[in-house]
């Protein structure tokens, strides 16, 4: 089974408080392109130290949705302001034991302009549009994507309970299932 490696950029009124509605758009899929992962690396680096904590409730509910699609996931997490390094630690030394990354970028502020240089996210209306792709790891090259426009965030408050982090990682799963990149039918059910 291949391994893949979510890797979560970006902190700007991240998703689903209040939110209204949540979308999927402009789908890329490499049609012969198929994950069947055992093991998932879930990494987040955040522009604040101070965020670390509330990121946490999220990181867990995407693990625990992750696990009913048997699917192990491993948790890293980074704070700070710089982003020097960054892409070189994640295409070399923590994903080493992992075949693809999934990068979930804000697509405003430092998460996109790092998504944009490293991997190709795309930048969107500042604190509603989130980028999100799949990548082979050793070619580095795109093979799934999408931009997730999220409707009403309004900041940390997105972190604060249980339920909303669930609602997120059960619409993000929903997602990869629905494409086949991870073999989950209808991870929110």
């Amino acid at each position: 089974m291949r391994r893949i490696a979510i890797v979560m950029l970006g902190l700007g009124g991240f998703l689903l408080a209040g939110c209204k509605s949540t979308t999927l758009s402009e789908t890329f899929v490499d049609p012969s392109y198929r994950v069947q992962p055992k093991s998932m690396l879930v990494a987040y680096y955040l522009p604040y130290d101070s965020a670390l904590l509330d990121n946490q409730r999220l990181a867990n509910a995407v693990t625990v949705g992750l696990a009913r699609c048997g699917v192990q996931a491993r948790v890293v997490m980074r704070g700070g302001v710089s982003f020097d390094g960054f892409p070189a630690e994640f295409a070399n030394s923590t994903t080493a034991d992992v075949d693809a990354i999934l990068v979930l970028s804000d697509a405003s502020n430092k998460g996109a302009r790092l998504a944009e240089a490293f991997m190709g996210g795309r930048r969107g209306e500042a604190g509603n549009n989130y980028a999100v792709s799949l990548f082979e790891r050793k070619a580095m090259s795109r093979v799934w994507g999408s931009e997730i426009n999220v409707h009403g965030s309004n900041g940390l408050q997105i972190y604060t309970t249980a339920e909303k982090s669930d609602n997120f990682a059960h619409a993000l799963l929903d997602y990869l299932a629905a494409d086949g990149v991870v073999s989950c039918p209808k991870a929110a059910g």
